[in-house]
């Protein structure tokens, strides 16, 4: 734990995490989660159980408008429960996501479905010198629009910015 408190995400960091990554992904009994853009993770807990082979008819309304192109994947005992350790990796290109992970994970369930994206709204966060950076650069976006002549309002901002950086 003390390694991943201190190493970067960035391959051609002298400080890089492959140690993390190496560890993770040398555990016997790990597998990474089939997450991509092509489908969506869906957690029902009666397929999950064995309970029915397929989910009721409501659940399987609501995963076709949730899912709409991409291929549902339910999460069973069979395929992703048996692991110790599932990891959602988003490093390598064919798992990284280009949208907010929630449009990527349901549960069948509408309470489960809450709880488990308010926990990750709530309680997972970039860290403090991320969002400084971030800040620092807003700023010098704001400072060389005040130069180049366009008007700014009472916060500082010139009406509509947008930079997004990975």
């Amino acid at each position: 734990m003390q390694l991943a408190q201190f190493c970067e995400n960035r391959r051609k960091s002298d400080n890089y995490c492959g140690e993390v990554f190496d560890r993770l992904l040398g555990q016997s009994n790990m597998m990474v989660a089939p997450f991509s853009n092509e489908n969506c993770l869906v957690f029902d807990i009666d397929t999950y159980k064995g309970l029915n082979a397929e989910a009721k008819d409501a659940d399987i309304e609501a995963v076709r408008q949730f899912c709409g192109v991409r291929r549902p994947v339910f999460y069973t005992q069979e395929e992703l429960a048996s692991p110790d350790i599932l990891h959602f990796d988003s490093f390598e290109p064919e798992h990284r996501l280009l949208s907010h992970f929630y449009n990527f994970i349901f549960f069948t369930d509408p309470a489960i479905d809450n709880h488990f994206k308010r926990f990750v709204r709530d309680f997972m966060h970039y860290n403090d010198k991320i969002f400084c950076a971030a800040g620092k650069i807003v700023r010098l976006i704001q400072q060389e629009a005040l130069d180049r002549g366009f008007a700014v309002d009472e916060e500082g901002g010139g009406g509509d910015l947008s930079l997004h950086v990975r």
